[in-house]
């Protein structure tokens, strides 16, 4: 839903609810590999247009399980796509993935709460 809309400012909110499935590569001896799961999500997306050449975009996201009660996960991603020409563009991101009950692995070790990751990349637009 559009909540606002500019001429160099547009932001979004989402949100319902589905059904997660996931299949985890390491698991410790006796539990699941699979987690099935009720989410609810909820979102925002932010984008800016200074110019004809640049677009900065901040999508903000966050699925709650429903079953798991307290099992959250947060997602964010903040990208830059600059045109280098009328139909290549570059873009750049940042994205912050936040698990607050990350699975253990099969050595018993758990996984960091807080992942960064940084993505480049060339965009054709045809």
């Amino acid at each position: 839903m559009k909540i606002f809309k500019g001429k160099y400012f547009d932001m979004d909110i989402n949100g319902g609810a589905g059904y997660q499935m996931v299949e985890y590569v390491s698991v410790p001896v006796g539990q699941e590999k699979y987690d099935h799961s009720v989410v609810v999500l909820l979102g925002t997306v932010m984008e800016i247009e200074p110019n004809s050449d640049i677009d900065f975009k901040i999508d903000y996201s966050i699925r709650l399980d429903v079953i798991a009660n307290g099992n959250l996960s947060q997602k964010t991603l903040a990208e830059f796509s600059i045109d280098l020409t009328g139909s290549l563009d570059f873009n750049i991101g940042l994205l912050w993935d936040y698990r607050n009950q990350p699975q253990p692995r099969e050595d018993g070790s758990i996984p960091e709460k807080h992942d960064f990751y940084i993505t480049s990349g060339i965009g054709f637009e045809f």
